[in-house]
Protein backbone atom coordinates (compact mmCIF):
# COMPACT_ATOMS: atom_id res chain seq x y z
CA UNK A 1 0.00 0.00 0.00
CA UNK A 2 2.84 2.31 -1.26
CA UNK A 3 0.30 5.38 -1.56
CA UNK A 4 -1.99 4.48 0.54
CA UNK A 5 -3.03 6.86 3.86
CA UNK A 6 0.01 6.81 6.68
CA UNK A 7 -2.22 6.00 10.35
CA UNK A 8 -0.90 6.39 13.54
CA UNK A 9 -2.27 5.09 16.54
CA UNK A 10 -0.37 6.10 19.54
CA UNK A 11 -0.90 3.05 22.24
CA UNK A 12 -1.62 -0.84 21.20
CA UNK A 13 -5.00 -1.71 20.14
CA UNK A 14 -6.71 -5.22 20.01
CA UNK A 15 -5.39 -7.11 17.30
CA UNK A 16 -8.83 -7.51 15.22
CA UNK A 17 -8.74 -3.66 15.30
CA UNK A 18 -5.60 -3.42 13.42
CA UNK A 19 -6.54 -5.83 10.52
CA UNK A 20 -9.71 -4.05 10.12
CA UNK A 21 -7.96 -0.80 9.89
CA UNK A 22 -5.05 -1.98 7.71
CA UNK A 23 -7.26 -2.18 4.54
CA UNK A 24 -7.77 1.26 4.63
CA UNK A 25 -3.99 2.14 5.28
CA UNK A 26 -0.47 1.88 6.82
CA UNK A 27 -0.58 1.50 10.81
CA UNK A 28 2.14 2.88 12.85
CA UNK A 29 1.19 1.32 16.08
CA UNK A 30 3.35 2.68 19.57
CA UNK A 31 3.72 1.21 22.47
CA UNK A 32 2.08 2.32 25.54
CA UNK A 33 3.09 6.24 26.67
CA UNK A 34 4.85 6.91 23.24
CA UNK A 35 2.99 10.11 22.57
CA UNK A 36 1.62 10.83 26.94
CA UNK A 37 3.11 14.81 25.62
CA UNK A 38 2.12 16.67 22.99
CA UNK A 39 5.86 16.99 21.96
CA UNK A 40 6.39 13.35 20.94
CA UNK A 41 3.50 13.49 19.12
CA UNK A 42 4.33 16.86 17.47
CA UNK A 43 7.59 15.72 16.33
CA UNK A 44 5.90 12.44 14.42
CA UNK A 45 2.28 13.74 13.32
CA UNK A 46 3.61 15.49 10.16
CA UNK A 47 3.77 12.23 8.58
CA UNK A 48 0.67 10.83 8.92
CA UNK A 49 -2.80 11.07 7.48
CA UNK A 50 -4.86 9.87 10.23
CA UNK A 51 -4.16 9.13 14.09
CA UNK A 52 -5.97 6.87 16.23
CA UNK A 53 -5.41 7.76 19.52
CA UNK A 54 -6.44 6.92 23.31
CA UNK A 55 -8.22 9.54 25.62
CA UNK A 56 -4.76 9.82 27.66
CA UNK A 57 -2.93 10.96 24.02
CA UNK A 58 -3.24 14.95 24.50
CA UNK A 59 -4.37 16.59 20.71
CA UNK A 60 -3.64 20.38 21.00
CA UNK A 61 -3.78 22.93 18.84
CA UNK A 62 -0.34 22.72 18.45
CA UNK A 63 -0.42 19.34 17.71
CA UNK A 64 -3.00 19.47 14.78
CA UNK A 65 -1.26 22.23 13.20
CA UNK A 66 2.02 20.30 13.05
CA UNK A 67 0.32 17.12 11.42
CA UNK A 68 0.21 18.77 7.95
CA UNK A 69 -1.37 15.83 6.08
CA UNK A 70 -3.58 15.39 8.94
CA UNK A 71 -7.22 14.48 7.72
CA UNK A 72 -8.95 12.95 10.77
CA UNK A 73 -8.77 12.24 14.41
CA UNK A 74 -10.46 9.31 16.20
CA UNK A 75 -10.61 8.60 19.74
CA UNK A 76 -10.48 4.67 20.87
CA UNK A 77 -12.59 6.17 23.66
CA UNK A 78 -16.42 7.42 24.11
CA UNK A 79 -15.39 11.28 25.21
CA UNK A 80 -13.11 13.37 23.53
CA UNK A 81 -11.81 15.64 26.02
CA UNK A 82 -8.52 15.44 25.17
CA UNK A 83 -8.63 16.65 21.42
CA UNK A 84 -8.90 20.48 20.69
CA UNK A 85 -12.17 20.08 18.46
CA UNK A 86 -11.93 23.69 17.64
CA UNK A 87 -8.85 24.12 16.07
CA UNK A 88 -9.81 20.34 14.43
CA UNK A 89 -12.99 22.19 12.52
CA UNK A 90 -10.97 25.42 11.89
CA UNK A 91 -8.09 23.11 9.78
CA UNK A 92 -10.43 21.13 8.52
CA UNK A 93 -9.92 18.23 10.31
CA UNK A 94 -12.78 15.49 10.69
CA UNK A 95 -12.85 14.46 14.68
CA UNK A 96 -14.46 10.85 15.62
CA UNK A 97 -14.80 9.00 19.06
CA UNK A 98 -17.15 5.98 19.67
CA UNK A 99 -19.81 7.03 21.52
CA UNK A 100 -22.02 4.51 22.42
CA UNK A 101 -19.54 1.93 22.53
CA UNK A 102 -20.18 1.95 26.50
CA UNK A 103 -23.79 2.04 26.90
CA UNK A 104 -24.99 -1.20 27.61
CA UNK A 105 -22.32 -1.59 29.45
CA UNK A 106 -23.24 1.15 32.10
CA UNK A 107 -26.92 0.47 31.91
CA UNK A 108 -25.94 -3.45 33.26
CA UNK A 109 -23.64 -1.87 35.85
CA UNK A 110 -26.48 0.14 37.01
CA UNK A 111 -29.02 -3.06 37.24
CA UNK A 112 -26.25 -4.73 38.87
CA UNK A 113 -25.89 -2.33 41.67
CA UNK A 114 -29.36 -1.52 42.04
CA UNK A 115 -30.03 -5.08 42.46
CA UNK A 116 -26.97 -5.63 44.53
CA UNK A 117 -28.11 -2.36 47.06
CA UNK A 118 -31.93 -4.07 47.24
CA UNK A 119 -30.36 -7.29 48.53
CA UNK A 120 -27.79 -6.14 50.56
CA UNK A 121 -25.16 -7.69 48.86
CA UNK A 122 -22.58 -5.92 50.97
CA UNK A 123 -23.57 -6.92 53.81
CA UNK A 124 -23.99 -10.33 53.48
CA UNK A 125 -20.66 -10.75 51.80
CA UNK A 126 -19.29 -9.26 55.38
CA UNK A 127 -21.51 -11.20 57.19
CA UNK A 128 -20.06 -14.47 55.52
CA UNK A 129 -16.66 -13.37 54.99
CA UNK A 130 -16.92 -13.05 59.27
CA UNK A 131 -17.29 -16.24 59.72
CA UNK A 132 -20.84 -15.17 61.14
CA UNK A 133 -22.52 -17.67 58.87
CA UNK A 134 -22.75 -21.41 60.39
CA UNK A 135 -25.12 -22.75 57.53
CA UNK A 136 -28.89 -23.10 56.34
CA UNK A 137 -31.88 -24.20 58.16
CA UNK A 138 -35.56 -23.96 57.22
Amino acid sequence: MADSPHILVTEPIPQKVISFLENFGTLTVAQKGTYDTQEALIKDIPDYDALLCMLSTPVSKKVLEAGKKLKVVANFAVGYDNIDVEAAHQLGIKVANTPDVLTDACGDYAMGLLLALSRKFKEADEYLRNGNFTGWEP
